[in-house]
């Protein structure tokens, strides 16, 4: 789901989701950020702080590393 994110951000696309499936995501993440607050080399970044009332897809893309404000440079 991050990664279809990704791609979609990167390619100018918008990106769709399920609230139920970025719950089970956000929750899966979460326990892992519990356990290593400094990111998962290969999984996760170190979380990015994001608004209290921020979507739950961009409590999710915070979560792992992810700024949800990030834009490619081609459409800055």
């Amino acid at each position: 789901m991050v990664h279809a994110w990704d791609i979609a951000v990167s390619t100018g696309q918008r990106y769709d989701v399920e609230r139920v499936h970025v719950e089970a995501a956000r929750q899966f993440v979460q326990s892992n950020v519990d356990q290593n607050p400094d990111g998962v080399e290969g999984l996760f970044g170190p979380a990015v702080a994001v608004p209290g009332d921020a979507s739950p897809l961009d409590q999710l893309l915070g979560l792992t590393g992810r700024d949800p404000s990030w834009q490619p440079a081609a459409t800055r």
